[in-house]
């Protein structure tokens, strides 16, 4: 159906419409110039508004974690951390555009239909979505005996949560954002979605004295759990790398150097030459393949590592700085307040006490 056919019924169905297929230029276009303007070109009094309407029901469709989450009880979420979306709530998420956020799916039982950056996927029990936040995805519908559970995290929190582990390696993630479905046994699914609930149960304990602490543990068992299933297919990151297309083999290419080299090399020059390209151009692969650039990479491996080495207490800051590439303890501490919030002797405070 042509959009100018739709025009003639309401505006609401137009907003839909437009809503669904993500028509926002398209929305301008015909709304600004053949609705709410007459033909003889003058502009009619509720021109402004009735666009402003229609834009306001379209970001109602298109919406990252922040904006998701007053759509949900309180008990499925923790401000600015964690949504996750139980198996009654789920039907909420049906014909809205999840963008800008990094985004797990688990079906146990039954089907669902989802739209993958324009590509329809039926997907059925026993399997698993782990897409990076470059990919756009819509719950197309949900049938009524399905068990699906969403769950959203922000970065800081699985930071905070996993400190330098990572339940399942970036290469793995990259070698299937094209199709980022996973298929798990019976009992694997069952394992973790009785993590699921363990997580739900958490972050709906808001009395809990340790409520956050609480959250942060179960969803790091959960990604265990997840990354145990997710990774029992295992194959090696040479064979991951032959289906990849161009800009993802440079991706992992590029994450590779970053796993060996991030103590000592900082600079992304290093690795554009590594890589025969220029930074500029390897700046805009990595951005547009993991939708991050190539220095918040190397920052966030660096933090990472800074925050396991100081749970060590037998390691001193300056001993921290100087094996991580930095030229003096004040240069650590700066680069890590500026990435954390919190210097590190505040951060080792800290995590003393939650011990």
């Amino acid at each position: 159906m042509f959009i100018t056919d739709i025009v003639k019924t309401n505006l609401q169905t137009l907003c839909l419409f437009c809503a669904k297929n993500c028509l926002k230029r398209t929305l301008n276009k015909y709304i600004c110039k053949h609705i709410f303007i007459g033909r003889s070109g003058k502009y009619r009094q509720y021109d402004k508004s009735a666009t402003a309407v229609c834009l306001k029901y379209i970001k109602n469709y298109r919406m990252n974690i922040h904006e998701l989450m007053p759509k949900f009880p309180p008990s499925c979420y923790i401000k600015e951390q964690i949504l996750l979306v139980n198996p009654n709530e789920f039907h909420r998420l049906e014909g809205i555009d999840i963008d800008s956020s990094r985004v797990f799916i688990v079906v146990s039982e039954g089907c669902i239909d989802i739209n993958l950056n324009g590509k329809r996927c039926h997907i059925e029990s026993c399997s698993c979505i782990d897409s990076l936040d470059t990919v756009t995805i819509r719950i197309e519908k949900c049938e009524k005996d399905a068990r699906a559970w969403c769950m959203l995290v922000t970065y800081t929190f699985a930071r905070n949560s996993l400190k330098n582990f990572k339940p399942v390696p970036i290469e793995k993630l990259l070698q299937t954002q094209d199709i980022p479905i996973h298929s798990f046994t019976k009992e694997a699914i069952l394992r973790v979605d009785t993590q699921l609930s363990f997580l739900a149960d958490a972050i709906a304990a808001k009395n809990h004295y340790y409520h956050n602490e609480l959250a942060a543990v179960f969803y790091k068992s959960m990604c265990l759990e997840l990354g145990n299933a997710i990774m029992s297919n295992e194959t090696t990151i040479d064979d991951m790398q032959q289906g990849c297309r161009r800009s993802e083999a440079v991706a992992l290419d590029f994450t590779k150097l970053v796993t060996k080299y991030f103590t000592r090399q900082h600079n992304i020059d290093f690795y554009a030459q590594a890589l025969n390209m220029s930074a500029k151009h390897l700046t805009r692969i990595i951005k547009n393949t993991m939708g991050r650039t190539p220095h918040t990479v190397i920052c966030d491996e660096i933090t990472h590592e800074a925050m396991a080495l100081l749970d060590d207490d037998r390691m001193t800051i300056g001993l921290i700085s100087e094996k991580l590439g930095f030229s003096d303890q004040a240069a650590f501490c700066k680069f890590f307040k500026r990435q954390v919030s919190i210097s590190p002797t505040e951060y080792r405070l800290k995590n003393k006490k939650s011990d």
